[in-house]
């Protein structure tokens, strides 16, 4: 066994573990937080809300890890490379937390009486809707530097052989795809969610690669 390969091990459960905590915590928060819901409804479920937001928090840290782990592997092949997705992996969680913090944001009305005025209602219901524009700004952020970051990553991989070759053109061209759709989602083309779907399934054969095979080589 490679003296890193427990590291790898953790790496791969952090690529497993990420892909599951913001899929499920963002698809509770968005079952609470659907478009159009009273702002009272969404309270009303504030349990869903804390346990999805949750979910997505502790996500923006997982990726983070995820840099810090790879960074000594990476290092001692390609030094940039490895600094790139260390930051690249920063600037996304940093992303990630910020709107994790938007979408728990209607939880600081949680005590106030159900009975408010027109006009307190009105601007808690625009306060959801800024805070859902905040979130979906900052994902799309986050996921352009994602996917910048771990083109450079992908390349990395193939280039020095610490992953099979088909492994990581599937990274390039999944991180590639997840790229364009993040931009396309700013020009209102909302087709994200399936430019996504490659690169989110080399993350989880990723995962599962490194916990099973690790790291070819990492002298």
């Amino acid at each position: 066994m490679q003296p890193q390969y427990s590291s790898q091990r953790l790496l791969g459960g952090l690529f497993l573990i990420v892909f599951l905590a913001y899929g499920l915590g963002n698809g509770m928060v968005q079952a609470v937080q659907g478009q159009n819901a009273p702002f009272q409804t969404i309270l009303a479920q504030s349990m869903q809300l804390r346990i999805g937001g949750l979910l997505v928090f502790s996500n923006s840290i997982f990726v983070v890890l995820i840099g810090i782990l790879f960074f000594p592997i990476l290092k001692e092949k390609h030094l940039v490379l490895a600094l790139a997705y260390l930051i690249s992996r920063a600037f996304e969680g940093l992303l990630l937390l910020i709107g994790a913090i938007a979408l728990l944001s209607p939880l600081a009305w949680l005590g106030q009486a159900k009975n408010e005025a027109a006009e307190q209602l009105l601007f808690q219901q625009n306060w959801l809707l800024l805070a859902q524009k905040i979130n979906f700004w900052a994902y799309q952020s986050g996921m352009i530097c994602l996917g910048l970051g771990s083109l450079g990553f992908c390349w990395g991989l193939m280039r020095f052989k610490l992953v099979p070759s088909w492994l990581a053109i599937w990274g390039l061209l999944g991180y590639a795809s997840l790229l364009l759709g993040a931009i396309l989602e700013f020009f209102g083309f909302p087709l994200g969610i399936w430019f996504s779907i490659p690169g989110g399934l080399f993350e989880l054969v990723l995962g599962i690669w490194l916990l099973v095979k690790g790291i070819a080589d990492v002298a």
